[in-house]
């Protein structure tokens, strides 16, 4: 009986690769997106949550957004057997820093952890809510922060 290149490494088959990152830090080459998870029963949210960890997959993302707070809840749940394995990043739309730091504390709740690895803020407008989260990282609730901003291209006519 022949074995497989992954048996024979002691891997198991269709595993995804990783990159370095950060610190150390490597992630699956691709993310599983919290918002797949809503929807659909939490035991159906659960199992694939297990057979994209099963195949290599360390990086999640969510948003509070998706779907009033379902994908967190699902996801948080589903993430509870690996949640000291895997990272978690997260983004908020919140604008300013009380708003942001409702957010986040909502959140971890959601996710039954005491910290996210990455934050992101889409469109970055004021201060206050860099500030917010610069005083979260110092309290080791966050990682990593940063910033994103989506903008739409202009289509030429």
């Amino acid at each position: 009986m022949a074995l497989t290149a992954g048996e024979a490494w002691g891997k198991p088959e269709n595993v995804l690769p990783k990159r370095a990152w950060k610190d150390g830090i490597e992630l699956s080459i691709l993310a599983l997106g919290g918002i797949v998870v809503c929807g659909m029963p939490q035991e159906e949210a659960s199992k694939r949550v297990a057979v994209a960890y099963e195949r290599g997959v360390n990086y999640f993302d969510c948003a509070p957004s998706y779907f009033n707070g379902e994908a967190e809840m699902k996801l948080g749940k589903a993430l509870r057997p690996y949640r000291s394995k895997v990272f978690l990043a997260e983004k908020t739309g919140k604008r300013d820093a009380k708003g942001a730091r409702a957010e986040l504390e909502q959140t971890l709740e959601r996710f039954h952890t005491d910290h996210v690895d990455f934050s992101a803020k889409n469109t970055l407008r004021r201060e206050g809510q860099r500030n917010c989260f610069t005083r979260r990282r110092k309290r080791e609730r966050r990682s990593i922060w940063g910033s994103r901003r989506i903008t739409r291209r202009r289509q030429s006519g």
